[in-house]
């Protein structure tokens, strides 16, 4: 109860939600506008890194000063309390401060690195040949004209590396790992699919996969 007291009387609590508050929103922006503008991702790591490393010398602040009316004030420990309890009251401060970054270092994670990643865009990339399964072999024409022109406009994308036709239609009928063929090939990203036509219906399947690790993105 006595720490909790101390905690209150120190306005630190108000600190570390307002310091929170404030470094999820920056990373909540940055995780948006660096990836838009291409900076470098090594950016939004410093910039978490700036902010964990900024939480525990905002705490101390809060615990040694208090902002008054009149002005910035040296905080002094509660008359009468011995040194035994002022130095528990510091080791418990402490050990809560701690367990306070690394909840917020989760949190920025998540919310900024975490997501940061997510938004950066592969930067190369090899369509494979969409099968046909309409059951019709005369109707190759179509799923490879769809593969072909898909390559054709992704070729366009600003940045993004596409793998040359004749690399990525040797895989033609062939039952390949994902995996393999972006070693083969070099690329990050591949993009797969079908076609399936049944009268006047068309059916199309694409699935743009991570190359090493075979998963679905």
């Amino acid at each position: 109860m006595a720490f909790l007291a101390e905690i209150k009387r120190r306005r630190v609590g108000k600190v570390a939600i307002a310091y929170g508050a404030v470094a999820w929103a920056v990373t909540e922006a940055a995780s948006v506008v660096l990836p838009a503008l291409y900076v470098p991702e090594w950016a939004m790591t410093f910039l978490v890194i700036f902010l964990l490393v900024g939480f525990p010398i905002a705490m101390v602040l809060a615990w040694v000063f208090d902002v008054s009316a009149t002005g910035i004030e040296r905080t002094e420990p509660l008359p009468g309390a011995p040194p035994q309890m002022q130095f528990r009251t510091r080791a418990a401060f402490g050990v809560v401060v701690v367990i306070a970054m690394a909840g917020l270092g989760y949190l920025l994670y998540e919310r900024g690195l975490g997501r940061a990643e997510a938004a950066g865009s592969p930067s190369s990339i090899a369509v494979l040949p969409f099968a046909n399964l309409s059951g019709d072999a005369g109707k190759d024409y179509f799923s490879d004209g769809m593969s072909e022109e898909l390559l054709n406009l992704l070729a366009r994308v600003p940045g993004l590396k596409v793998a040359a036709r004749t690399s990525a239609f040797a895989y033609k009928g062939c039952n390949v790992d994902v995996r393999e063929v972006g070693k083969e090939l070099g690329v990050e990203t591949v993009l797969e699919g079908s076609v399936r036509q049944s009268g006047d219906q068309v059916r199309i399947t694409a699935q743009l996969i991570d190359a090493k690790s075979g998963f679905h993105i």
